[in-house]
């Protein structure tokens, strides 16, 4: 229900748990549980975080991982399920070993992962040159 003049919403706690299980329980996106049960993006996220139950960021660096991928895949056309799986697995090796994440200090998440992160970081920051380092890592994204 709406409170018109603040231009709030007022819900529930049993319909905000429902709406939160979908996201967990179920792994619904939030995107689409908040259609579902007919609620903003919004209140659906902050019940989320005000759960607990999900890491802080996580719902929405899947949606940004999967939203990315759909951008990439979906602008090609692939008449055979070997072309699309070949595909997809192109576009993750790119995405986790070869890209650069801003997020990550400009790091590859191979990299993080790895453990590797602490000694580029220091490599980086020990060069005279750090500035061009940090402007030849943009200009290899593309």
């Amino acid at each position: 229900m709406i409170d018109r003049k603040a231009g709030t919403y007022n819900y529930d706690e049993a319909f905000g748990a429902e709406a939160v299980a979908l996201v967990i329980d179920e792994k619904m996106s939030v995107s689409k549980a908040s259609k579902q049960v007919g609620v903003s993006y919004e209140p659906l996220r902050k019940w989320i975080k005000e759960s607990g139950c999900a890491r802080e960021g996580e719902e929405s660096k899947n949606e940004r991982y999967h939203r990315s991928m759909k951008n990439v895949i979906l602008s090609e056309n692939y008449f055979q399920p070997e072309d699309l799986e070949r595909a997809i697995g192109q576009w993750a090796e790119h995405y986790n070993i070869k890209r650069n994440h801003e997020a990550l200090d400009n790091l590859r998440p191979a990299d993080v992962y790895s453990g590797r992160d602490a000694k580029i970081l220091k490599k980086r920051s020990d060069s005279p040159n750090q500035r061009r380092n940090t402007l030849h890592l943009f200009t290899n994204c593309r």
